[in-house]
């Protein structure tokens, strides 16, 4: 779903959309060079550090 390209009818429907947009890259879309998602990356730094 690009929300970019997309003409929403109202303000709701836009709010609804890029929040899907915004979990899906930083909750289920995995990173491309780490094949994690951002979500278990930071979760491992979070390890590492304490």
């Amino acid at each position: 779903m690009s929300v970019y390209l997309h003409a929403f009818e109202t303000g709701s429907n836009a709010r609804a959309g890029i929040g899907r947009r915004f979990e899906f890259r930083n909750r289920i879309r995995p990173h491309n060079s780490m094949g994690v998602t951002p979500d278990m990356c930071h979760e491992q730094n979070r390890i590492k550090a304490a």
